[in-house]
């Protein structure tokens, strides 16, 4: 994303979640920058979004378990994470929080469903009693399919970026365990990364030259036929939702917990009218990456909804979809700052949304 984009103009909050960098962890291949600290944006060691509670004070998660007898969790990508919203205590898990139950942040930037998946395994034994468990997801898993080129593994299900990290030997963060020119490639390509992120010319043209000159070889052996239309790839990721939803319901049963899914919000996913400012961000995003219009149209949300609901049925997971919660809004309140990630009014809406799902 170029940093004229009208979010930067609209949500100067925005150039701070710009500057992160994920960062590289085995099994579920990324998590947010550990640590990182601004004005509006604050993590952990473990890349957790701070959560701030009622009365000011942060849920920390290494010592959940000495200060708190339960917690909630909410899991997700961006949206959980709550990118652009103007502070730590403006983000749905901040505003699902008592003083008493903290709702701990597992929004992890870009990750699909299977990473999901995997974060919350890796986390849990941090957490003390779990009362219940969000999850809020759908659109990542969308626009991973929509993508040209993406690739749905029958069973693994697929990352962004992964010809990215993995096509190239000099790209791959998996090579900087084996020797120090490999390392010292791997430091050099991060770094034209970050140094050229707003210019994509200058980056591939290094990175053509790159590939020359370390081996540019594919992926051998590709599960999947890059060529896969968007209809077989979400049937794939549907296929692969199925499985995951037994394991969620098995691993929610283990903590006594009570597990949701609630589809996320999107633009078109719901009837709200667009403010002036959420279609001139929408609309800036659709001219860089039109196969968004794939999945964000009522068509696709009416189908889509309905499969992952049946899914939800099949596996006794409660099912709620959070655009219903949009529907009366109008043109006079901007909800979105693109196309699903929330404004702090829009996170407040749909916190309000889960907390009277799940107390229903």
């Amino acid at each position: 994303m170029s940093n004229n984009h009208p979010r930067f103009k609209h949500y100067p909050q925005h150039g701070d979640y710009y500057k992160m960098y994920p960062a590289y962890r085995p099994f579920v291949y990324w998590i947010n920058e550990p640590s990182y600290r601004s004005a509006y944006v604050n993590t952990d060691d473990h890349g957790v979004r701070w959560t701030i509670l009622p009365g000011g004070s942060v849920a920390d998660v290494p010592a959940l378990k000495t200060h708190f007898e339960q917690c909630d969790i909410i899991i997700g990508g961006s949206t959980v994470f709550g990118v652009d919203a103007s502070a730590d205590d403006k983000t749905i898990s901040s505003y699902l929080s008592s003083d008493d139950v903290p709702c701990i942040n597992l929004g992890n930037r870009g990750a699909t469903s299977y990473q999901e998946l995997l974060l919350f395994m890796f986390m849990q034994p941090k957490f003390p009693k779990i009362r219940n468990i969000h999850i809020l997801s759908g659109v990542n898993d969308c626009s991973l399919a929509a993508m040209e080129g993406s690739l749905i593994y029958d069973g693994y299900g697929g990352i962004f970026g992964q010809d990215h990290y993995m096509t190239y030997p000099y790209m791959s963060n998996l090579s900087v365990c084996y020797d120090d020119q490999s390392y010292n490639r791997w430091r050099m390509y991060n770094a034209i990364e970050r140094r050229y992120r707003d210019n994509g010319f200058i980056r591939s043209i290094i990175r053509a030259f790159l590939g020359k000159a370390y081996g540019n070889e594919p992926l051998r052996n590709l599960a999947t036929d890059k060529r896969m239309s968007f209809e077989r790839k979400l049937e794939q990721n549907l296929k692969n939702l199925s499985n995951q939803f037994s394991s969620w319901k098995a691993l929610a049963d283990g903590h006594g917990a009570s597990l949701r899914y609630f589809l996320q919000p999107c633009v078109n996913w719901n009837d709200k009218a667009a403010s002036k400012v959420e279609a001139e961000c929408y609309g800036a995003d659709l001219k860089v990456y039109p196969s968004m219009a794939d999945y964000a149209n009522p068509a696709f949300h009416t189908s889509y909804s309905k499969s992952v609901k049946a899914l939800c049925e099949n596996a006794g997971i409660p099912f709620h979809d959070t655009n219903d919660a949009l529907h009366s809004l109008g043109a006079d309140i901007d909800i979105f700052t693109d196309v699903c990630h929330l404004t702090d009014s829009g996170n407040r809406v749909v916190a309000d949304f889960i907390r009277q799902k799940s107390n229903a």
